[in-house]
């Protein structure tokens, strides 16, 4: 199975006043984590882009379940490649995100 690791250190900029990650950002290192698959796979959004005039990759539900808040200096590390299902016209994939020590 293909799988995908990307590292973010949380900083500054990523949270918000109480000094908590603002979820948003949740998503932003989920798609930079699938961007990273594809290119690992071959499947280089530029490429794909100049080759077969794709635009986009579509996302048509995305969620996330918070169980513990993330602050500052916390480095997480989002791993991408539990293909759940796969088809002509779509594909499911499972991120888990781990911090310090935390399963």
């Amino acid at each position: 199975m293909l799988k995908n690791t990307l590292s973010v250190h949380i900083g500054w900029g990523h949270c918000d006043p109480a000094k908590i990650v603002f979820y948003p950002n949740y998503f932003i290192w989920f798609d930079q984590s699938a961007h990273h698959l594809f290119d690992k796979a071959g499947a280089n959004m530029g490429d794909l882009m100049d080759q077969y005039g794709v635009v986009g990759l579509p996302i048509v539900d995305a969620h996330a379940e918070f169980l513990y808040p993330q602050n500052m200096v916390t480095s997480l590390r989002l791993a991408v490649g539990s293909v759940n299902g796969v088809t002509k016209l779509w594909l499911q994939l499972t991120k888990f995100i781990t911090t310090d020590g935390l399963p």
